[in-house]
């Protein structure tokens, strides 16, 4: 069975989405119970992600694969913008950079 990249990281990209939007309605994952915060570790999800969607570009064949790895690096992409923009100026606010 052969593994097709650009449908992993497709998947991979939406459960990055979902990770973030969860985290902004419910914090319930706080810092004391995983020992590091939340965004990093999908920020961390997310640039994985994008790595994979990139090397999953040079599989695409055909229109549907190339529009989901293009779809995969955008949203990947924007979503590591927002996460660092998020988590540097945060820092920068509370004084812990």
């Amino acid at each position: 069975m052969k593994i097709k990249l650009n449908v992993i990281s497709f998947i991979l990209t939406i459960l990055c989405i979902m990770l973030f939007i969860l985290y902004l309605s419910i914090d319930l994952l706080g810092t004391n119970l995983l020992g590091v915060h939340p965004l990093y570790i999908i920020l961390t999800l997310t640039v994985l992600t994008f790595i994979l969607a990139v090397f999953g570009s040079m599989g695409a064949n055909s229109w549907q694969s190339i529009l989901r790895t293009t779809l995969s690096i955008v949203l990947t992409l924007s979503l590591s913008g927002v996460l660092s923009y998020i988590i540097f100026f945060g820092k920068l606010l509370s004084g812990s950079f």
